[in-house]
């Protein structure tokens, strides 16, 4: 009887630590096969691009990546703040006021007070 106990307690020992040998190869598997998740934030992406200085051309920029993905609160905003900046406050308000849901929906509290400052401003004009 004691010499079951033995090798049972043996065998748990074993395969608790081929367990854990399995979760780290696997976690370590992970890192490898996620590796181009850095790669693919480099400034080739749309958000990373250089801001336009020109207002219309920024207006055209973000209206096309707002257009590309309506569910953007990102380029939502930036796409009001650049036609409020080209004096088209009707739409302005209009994607400040999306961008504002959007981000309430996702539960993004810390861009909220921005947008909805850029909004009173637009409101304000």
């Amino acid at each position: 009887m004691r010499r079951q106990s033995r090798y049972a307690g043996s065998l748990a020992r074993f395969l608790s630590s081929a367990a854990v040998t399995a979760v780290l190869a696997a976690g370590l598997g992970g890192c490898q096969t996620m590796s181009d998740i850095t790669g693919s934030l480099t400034s080739s992406s749309p958000k990373a691009q250089a801001v336009p200085d020109d207002p219309l051309r920024a207006a055209e920029v973000y209206g096309e990546r707002y257009r590309a993905n309506p569910k953007d609160a990102e380029a939502a905003l930036a796409y009001g703040q650049a036609l409020r900046a080209t004096g088209q406050r009707a739409q302005a308000r209009t994607e400040l006021a999306m961008a504002i849901t959007l981000y309430r929906a996702m539960d993004m509290a810390f861009w909220l007070p921005q947008t909805e400052a850029a909004l009173a401003q637009v409101e304000k004009e």
